[in-house]
């Protein structure tokens, strides 16, 4: 179809209709026509007609589904599960019933979702994926030890993705539970001996038993098989592991993910292909020695600087002194996002990911009476109120305490995470020039992708509460705003 808006596609289309002979790909079309100037309630009124009286019969189970896939993509819930109730569902396969578990999911319909999900597993062709899902929802209902099973079926049904490698890493498991993952990396491992992956997660599942000796060992394997030919750039085995040159702080929420990805792909930066540490901010008694083992060492003179990224370390009240201690002349970036928008998406990622119960607003509101209440010093040496959305969103507080420990101001590079996603070379440029590369980010564009953007709507607070959550936010914010080099627009708005 080479007609690309909807009032010149339909007429093309309008006889087949009436005959009953659309196919699965003139309905796509449609759903792309439609997108150029959407009209839901047009939509609304002309949907179930077209799919189920417009569409020949052998081809309707597949433009049901392609549309209700469309529709969730569009974040069109209600309409996705009022459209898949169209398919006829004693013939419907596993990819319907896991597109049915995750639209339920979204519209907090949990125990329908598992149902759906669950049935999905039936089909061997979609067994990995609706597994992974079902691993999403019992951890986003804190349920994390069955959230680890369902994870460890659909990796060894395909071990492959590294995304699920990650969302289990991050599920707070029991002791019990530590075992059959490291089982299973062990035996990954095997199967894969040339992998870096499985030897890297396999370090941290030793970690978390307490065998740090084997997991400094393990983590140490790992990273010669991930620096393949980089390897003849190693130095000697003989000597200790040093620190990493340079740390990305934050902020959760903020871009790190995106920046750091881009980063690891310059043939110059090493970057800890485990993001988030958590050394400074967590595990620093696991020892100086365990976080150096982490990091290759190369040869002096071969122009390759090491990072990890670890979004929690700029908030954390002694981390600046713990980084200073160990690495003096150590370089940090921080990407600074809209101080709001920032707090509103970290109680969401809790809400979806770790079971956190009560709204947005709710939260919110709760950390900001508590905050107010609280003078400035008392502020700044504060533990963690509430989900801490809030207090990693007082910018000023945080800037000060790294300005104060770092040996020099140059040791600090502040980033607008709006610039970096809206104009990202400049930014990128930037960010290659404070770590004394070469400033020219053309040749490495092509891997910059915009990663773990959320889609979703954000949460709609009353003006009231926004309002007064802006004002405070701004009188923590304002030096920090400064440091962006240009306030991003609709901080303080």
């Amino acid at each position: 179809m080479t007609s690309d808006s909807l009032p010149a596609l339909w007429p093309i289309l309008r006889r087949q209709a009436r005959r009953g002979n659309l196919n699965a790909s003139q309905v796509f079309s449609l759903q792309r026509a439609f997108q150029q100037k959407p009209n839901w309630k047009r939509l609304d009124r002309w949907l179930k007609p077209l799919l189920t009286e417009a569409v020949r019969a052998d081809d309707r189970q597949t433009a049901i589904l392609q549309t209700g896939i469309w529709l969730r993509q569009m974040r069109e819930f209600e309409r996705a599960h009022h459209c898949l109730d169209l398919l006829n569902w004693r013939k419907a396969r596993g990819q319907a019933f896991l597109q049915r578990g995750l639209v339920l999911q979204q519209l907090n319909q949990i125990d329908a979702a598992q149902k759906a999900l669950r049935r999905s597993c039936r089909d061997g062709s979609s067994f990995a994926v609706a597994s992974y899902h079902l691993g999403l929802l019992h951890r986003s209902t804190g349920e994390f030890d069955q959230a680890a099973r369902w994870l460890l079926r659909s990796l060894k049904r395909d071990a492959n993705p590294a995304h699920v490698h990650t969302v289990l890493q991050y599920c707070r498991c029991s002791d019990d539970m530590l075992r059959p993952i490291v089982r299973f990396y062990e035996q990954l491992h095997r199967r894969h001996p040339e992998r870096a992956l499985p030897l890297q997660q396999l370090s941290l599942y030793q970690q978390r038993q307490g065998d740090l000796i084997q997991a400094g060992k393990t983590a140490q394997k790992s990273v010669r098989l991930e620096l393949g030919q980089r390897t003849s750039l190693l130095a000697d085995e003989d000597l200790a592991p040093t620190p990493p040159d340079f740390l990305v702080l934050g902020v959760p929420k903020g871009g790190t993910t995106s920046l750091f990805a881009w980063l690891r792909e310059h043939p110059q930066i090493w970057g800890h292909p485990r993001k988030e540490l958590h050394f400074f901010d967590g595990d620093y008694h696991l020892g100086e020695a365990w976080y150096c083992a982490q990091f290759p060492r190369f040869q002096d003179g071969s122009g390759i600087l090491r990072g990890e990224a670890t979004p929690n370390v700029f908030s954390h009240p002694e981390a600046p002194a713990r980084v200073t201690q160990l690495i003096p002349d150590v370089k940090t970036m921080v990407l600074l996002r809209d101080p709001l928008e920032r707090a509103v998406s970290w109680v969401q990622h809790l809400q979806r990911l770790e079971g956190l119960e009560g709204s947005v607003e709710s939260w919110l509101s709760q950390e900001l009476e508590s905050l107010q209440s609280l003078d400035a010093d008392t502020l700044a040496r504060s533990g963690r109120i509430g989900t801490g959305a809030l207090q990693d969103s007082l910018y000023d507080i945080h800037l000060q305490r790294w300005r104060s420990s770092l040996p020099s101001s140059q040791q600090l590079l502040v980033i607008s995470s709006e610039r970096l996603f809206s104009q990202p070379s400049p930014q990128l440029s930037e960010v290659l020039g404070f770590l004394g590369l070469d400033s020219d980010p053309e040749p490495w564009m092509q891997a910059w992708v915009a990663r773990n953007v959320n889609p979703g709507r954000r949460s709609t607070l009353p003006k009231s509460l926004e309002s007064e959550l802006r004002a405070f936010l701004q009188s923590h914010c304002q030096q920090s705003a400064t440091e962006t080099k240009e306030s991003p627009v609709g901080w303080f708005e």
